[in-house]
């Protein structure tokens, strides 16, 4: 029997029915990081070509 990642024993309505598992949220301290990171690249980018915003 060829791989399968539903068990064959385990029917629509049972993975219907089944709780979904929650998904974590990223942690603060790392949202901020990689926007600390982004704005310094922006920053550099705009000493290279000059051109400021978008």
């Amino acid at each position: 029997m060829p791989w399968s990642p539903v068990p064959a024993s385990s029917s629509t309505s049972e993975r219907r029915n089944r709780p979904r598992q929650p998904t974590p949220d990223p942690p603060n301290p790392l949202i901020q990081e990689y926007a600390r990171h982004n704005g310094h690249a922006d920053l550099l980018r705009e000493r290279i070509d000059g051109q400021t915003g978008a």
